[in-house]
């Protein structure tokens, strides 16, 4: 098994360079080179290779950001948060589906042959693909569900738990379908067949196995954004394939037999055959859980079975709202963890459309992957014994990647907290025994990842949208 890291950044004397950057910078770059490469086998020129490398470049940071704002836009707190694009948050086929458009106009407009030059793209751009998502294994922003039956290349999270690494598969699948192509380019001679076996293949890998071990918190009819997408990919690459062939019948007959047409149809082979790896993967996440405490950032998507309704301690925890409110949110958090950070805005709009009528009530839930959670968990009860237990907690979740026991005291400082009495508090480890039983209470009634909730015992689980929450709290109201 891969044992848990992070590199999320390297320092260069005053320099900090950001690791995900870099290899989105190292991506680009190797698939101009491979589409430089391959626009000379085609006799297209490279200048305009440069200009579509450049459009691309262009399209997918704009159409990535512009998709997640979609997506996503309950986590923007005020305008100016669109543009901090260095707090993260983009979609794959928000930027593909912008770049395609503009390098489309492009081409048209130059008139150039357009099945030679997106089959000269899409392959560099599988390259590329391999090298972008080695930069997201190494910061590990797309770790996927837990694998129930343990495999060599699953991510040993610690306390027995392993996950599946879905930006690793995606990678290591790019990676193929490259090599792969790569070795075959000059044997295909029908121009578009490239184009075409890369949007199946990526669209049925990104269904079938990346989407289906990645954490996400909306989804529709049980399946995301991308998964739909995917569907619609894959028939139009299918379409492509089968018109590609229909125009290469009518101009020559003898040409189907004389393998031509095979060679198009071979993407069709290689993507069955590939099926049989994704159906390997898959197969390791059948069978019994490991173990009965599993801890990660939780997968998003509501519970709403009507009898999975629990009997949850509040126990003496911080609570937000009217404390004689009819409805309970009892929240199972990690300050460390970014799905967390996503529902506060959630939160927020729920108890100020809400107002009276609901409380929440934070319990901690510190994950073993996140080496400051606990303490930060801890400091956030000193910081109660003060009275600023909110405001201490709001600081936390604005500061994520910051929670080192200096940076926890720096808090208590400014927030202009007794800070001696605060560093006495947090060095005894005053509330370590606290914060683990919220832990084991959590545990106690099924919590198995963050954010979740129990609303009047209710379990919905992940950062999910207002209307999930709307849709449980409504039928709690009308059963009063």
């Amino acid at each position: 098994m891969i044992p848990y890291f992070t590199l999320e950044y390297i320092n260069l004397g005053p320099v900090k360079i950001f690791v995900w950057g870099l290899f989105q910078a190292f991506a680009f770059l190797l698939a101009w080179y491979f589409a430089n490469r391959l626009a000379k086998e085609k006799k297209i020129n490279t200048d305009h290779i440069l200009n579509l490398v450049l459009l691309s470049l262009i399209g997918g940071f704009v159409g990535g950001r512009i998709f997640y704002l979609i997506q996503y836009h309950n986590e923007f707190k005020n305008f100016w948060d669109i543009f901090k694009v260095w707090e993260g948050g983009m979609v794959f086929y928000g930027g593909l589906i912008l770049a395609f458009i503009l390098d489309l106009i492009y081409i048209f407009k130059q008139k150039l042959n357009f099945w030679k030059v997106v089959d000269v793209i899409s392959l560099a751009m599988s390259f590329g693909l391999f090298v972008g998502r080695i930069g997201c294994f190494l910061i590990h922003d797309h770790l996927g569900i837990v694998m129930k039956n343990v495999r060599f290349f699953g991510i040993n999270m610690g306390n027995g738990v392993v996950r599946h690494e879905t930006a690793m598969y995606e990678s290591l699948l790019c990676l193929l379908f490259f090599v792969i192509f790569w070795l075959l380019r000059k044997k295909i001679k029908t121009d578009g067949v490239i184009f075409a076996s890369f949007l199946i293949w990526y669209s049925f890998f990104r269904f079938l196995i990346i989407d289906m071990f990645r954490n996400f918190d909306v989804r529709y009819f049980n399946l995301t954004i991308s998964q739909w997408i995917s569907i619609l990919v894959a028939v139009i690459g299918l379409i492509i394939l089968i018109k590609l062939k229909l125009k290469n019948n009518k101009k020559n007959m003898n040409e189907e037999r004389s393998g031509k047409s095979s060679a198009m149809f071979m993407p069709l082979a290689i993507v069955i055959a590939g099926a049989i790896i994704a159906g390997a993967i898959i197969f390791s996440n059948k069978g019994n859980d490991v173990g009965n405490e599993v801890k990660g950032e939780a997968k998003q998507v509501v519970n709403t079975n009507e009898e999975a309704v629990v009997d949850v301690s509040t126990d003496d925890d911080p609570i937000k709202g009217d404390k004689n409110a009819k409805i309970t949110i009892v929240e199972f958090s990690d300050f460390e963890c970014p799905f967390c950070e996503k529902a506060e805005p959630t939160l927020k709009k729920i108890l100020d459309t809400y107002s009276g009528k609901v409380k929440l009530v934070y319990r901690d839930f510190p994950l073993a992957m996140h080496k400051d959670a606990q303490k930060a968990a801890e400091a956030s009860q000193c910081a109660n014994d003060q009275g600023k237990y909110w405001e201490y907690h709001d600081k936390l979740y604005a500061n994520q990647k910051a929670l080192t026991v200096a940076d926890l005291k720096k808090y208590a400082g400014d927030l202009k907290l007794d800070t001696v009495k605060f560093n006495q508090c947090l060095d005894s480890n005053k509330f370590a025994d606290e914060v683990k039983k919220d832990l084991a209470d959590g545990e106690a009634v099924g919590v198995d990842g963050t954010p979740a909730f129990f609303i009047n015992g209710r379990k919905i689980v992940g950062a999910q949208p207002f209307e999930a929450f709307k849709q449980i709290i409504d039928e709690e109201l009308k059963s009063l």
